[in-house]
């Protein structure tokens, strides 16, 4: 069985998720929405145990329908588990974090299991700890989730399998890197997510938060751009990060039925064109706080 390129994010379907934050789906319509993308050749789904009730969400469906066997799960580890337990080893936190969640999901061994936070990349005993999870066969694979270039060029070299990083329309920081050659070299798998950028792409620009405003003048750029190629915002930010992410696999998330229709139909008519490259030329170097959402300021209240 072959992993799907496309992978479902579950965030949202766990918590209220993006700029927007909108209302979490009820059970019953993200089971609809875990259906239609399974029924449509998506086979592989993204999830994280500090993603609200979303492990519960997928393991409950994955039960109702009987097709743990057929999917793919790539979970991560509990921001902040190592530091709550100081007597604790890195070994017995990663395998207690593991189990959670693999209650949860109601399997018995995941495809992946990640660190969701970046900084663990370099203890090498925490390393040593997700290896172990995998000679035991509680993971098919072990890697990191990551922001930034210096973590990414860590992940490269290090002994983990899957790397997951930002790409999207403003985000191109990685190719001004080795990057991409490097984990390529070293057999790394590569997944890009934030295709939509939690979807602040995809806003109206009238619509975009006060607190956001740094990211305005860039917004208007892209969607001219996306306009002039006869793109909504969303087609054109979904369709780049499709076609120029030189990454294995791509992850997205969806809000409802209907965006996960229009997405995955996007995939299927998507091919290189000029306007990709007019947006790769546009945005080779948009400020960070821009495109990361750690530095995103906050509402006042």
């Amino acid at each position: 069985m072959t992993r799907s390129r496309l992978v479902l994010g579950t965030v949202q379907l766990g918590m209220p998720y993006g700029v927007r934050a909108g209302a979490q789906p009820s059970q019953d319509e993200a089971f609809r929405i875990l259906d239609e993308a399974y029924e449509r050749g998506v086979n592989t789904f993204d999830t994280a145990s500090s993603y609200g009730s979303a492990e519960d969400v997928l393991g409950q469906w994955m039960t109702r329908r009987g097709n743990q066997s057929e999917i793919f799960v790539i979970t991560k580890m509990r921001h902040g588990a190592l530091g709550e337990d100081p007597r604790a080893s890195a070994a017995d936190i990663a395998d207690r974090e593991l189990m959670v969640s693999l209650s949860r999901l109601k399997l018995e061994h995941v495809d992946g299991y990640l660190l969701h936070d970046p900084a663990l990349l370099r203890r090498e005993n925490m390393v040593d700890a997700l290896l172990k999870l995998k000679e035991r066969g509680l993971t098919a694979h072990v890697g990191v989730s990551v922001y930034d270039e210096s973590d990414a060029l860590a992940s490269a070299e290090s002994r983990l399998d899957y790397i997951q990083v930002p790409y999207n329309v403003l985000d191109q920081r990685l190719h001004r890197t080795e990057f991409f050659s490097l984990a390529r070299e070293s057999g790394k798998t590569i997944f890009s997510r934030s295709a939509l950028l939690q979807g602040l792409l995809t806003m109206d620009i009238a619509d975009v938060p006060q607190h956001l405003s740094v990211a305005r003048p860039f917004l208007e750029r892209f969607h001219a751009i996306a306009k002039k190629a006869d793109r909504s915002p969303l087609a054109a930010a979904f369709q780049y990060a499709y076609i120029r992410s030189p990454a294995d696999n791509i992850v997205f998330g969806v809000d409802s039925r209907e965006q996960l229709r229009e997405i995955l139909a996007l995939a299927k008519e998507a091919k290189d064109e000029p306007w990709m490259a007019e947006i790769q030329k546009t945005f080779v170097d948009v400020p960070r706080e821009v495109v990361d959402p750690r530095l995103w300021g906050r509402p006042s209240i």
